[in-house]
């Protein structure tokens, strides 16, 4: 058996057990976790198989864990979705044809399970079943996760976020495209430390979907691979400086998309800020957690500039609209 792999995020270390190159590829080139020689005191041990049937793995789910199914659009193809959570905040994850997860946040466990073999043309397996997982563990550990982009322009840094759909990689690419330089796509991972809100980043990609890329954006490059119907492009190659790490949070940005060219900027209320922040954000959450995460989330909003942006379909009106808001400029 090849020796595992130690990975560090801050003070916390992930073991990954039974190797695999693809896997291992992922998390060098797609992921801001450090290769390091020793486990730290607090470590996650994550085991990583690939098989021609979840049955097994299936049959292992506790039989009192709650059961929430649903079906799931992946890779244009309509998927059996199922969740279960048990005791000790335990969880399961399992999507028919593609793969599952255990997670027990307790023990600092998770066991990816791939159906097949993991690809290296398409994310989308190491995404949902190896990086999300690592990510949600984390919440043990003091960190809040928001469904969020951050993006550091000047020497300011804006989370901004919106319900599923509104163009948070459309918008976070548009402001790369502008040379600031983009902490994050989807997930941003925030923790208070002496005082300030910091926000962090696991993930090294951008994900543009084919119909962003048609309308907004002519020519991304060709260093990209596919994930479902769309492109995942790894940030260092298109970010101006290497920045994970936002050492505050200065603006909170809401998107709503409008249609027509221009873009326009209006504060945001404390109620429209929750009703587009916290359903994704708290989706399925522990109730600790919840109730940890919603204090942690109403603290930092009472802290930084929320607006809403009235997102239109020029990209440089966007982007230079972003930049009168944080940068002051006339």
């Amino acid at each position: 058996m090849d020796k595992p792999l130690i990975y560090q995020f801050q003070d916390i270390s992930f073991t990954i057990h039974s190797i695999n190159k693809v896997l291992i590829d992922y998390m060098d080139e797609y992921t801001n976790y450090q290769k390091v020689n020793a486990a730290s005191s607090r470590n996650i041990d994550l085991y990583f198989t690939e098989t021609d049937s979840l049955d097994d793995f299936v049959s292992n789910i506790d039989s009192d864990a709650i059961k929430l199914e649903d079906r799931k659009a992946i890779l244009d193809d309509d998927y059996r979705y199922r969740s279960y959570f048990g005791d000790n905040d335990k969880k399961w994850l399992v999507i028919d044809g593609l793969g599952g997860y255990y997670a027990s946040y307790d023990n600092n466990i998770i066991q990816t399970i791939i159906c097949g073999r993991l690809r290296n043309d398409d994310i989308i397996q190491f995404l949902m079943f190896c990086s999300n997982p690592m990510i949600r563990i984390l919440r043990a550990h003091g960190y809040v996760s928001l469904h969020s982009a951050c993006i550091n322009i000047g020497n300011k840094n804006a989370l901004i976020t919106g319900l599923s759909g509104r163009g948070k990689s459309t918008a976070t690419f548009a402001l790369l495209q502008n040379s600031h330089t983009a902490i994050t796509d989807e997930s941003t991972l925030i923790k208070k430390i002496d005082g300030t809100f910091r926000a962090y980043s696991l993930i090294n990609w951008i994900k543009i979907e084919k119909g962003a890329k048609d309308a907004f954006f002519s020519d991304i490059g060709e260093n990209y691979i596919r994930c479902q119907d769309a492109y995942i492009i790894k940030l260092t190659t298109i970010n101006k400086k290497e920045h994970y790490i936002a050492n505050t949070i200065d603006y909170l940005i809401i998107l709503e998309q409008t249609g027509i060219p221009e873009s326009s900027i209006v504060e945001a209320g404390p109620l429209e800020v929750i009703r587009e922040l916290f359903p994704v954000t708290l989706s399925r959450a522990s109730k600790d957690y919840t109730d940890r995460a919603f204090a942690v989330i109403s603290d930092l909003l009472d802290n930084i500039q929320c607006h809403k942006v009235l997102f239109g379909t020029d990209m440089k009106h966007f982007s230079e609209q972003i930049d009168k808001l944080v940068l002051g400029e006339d």
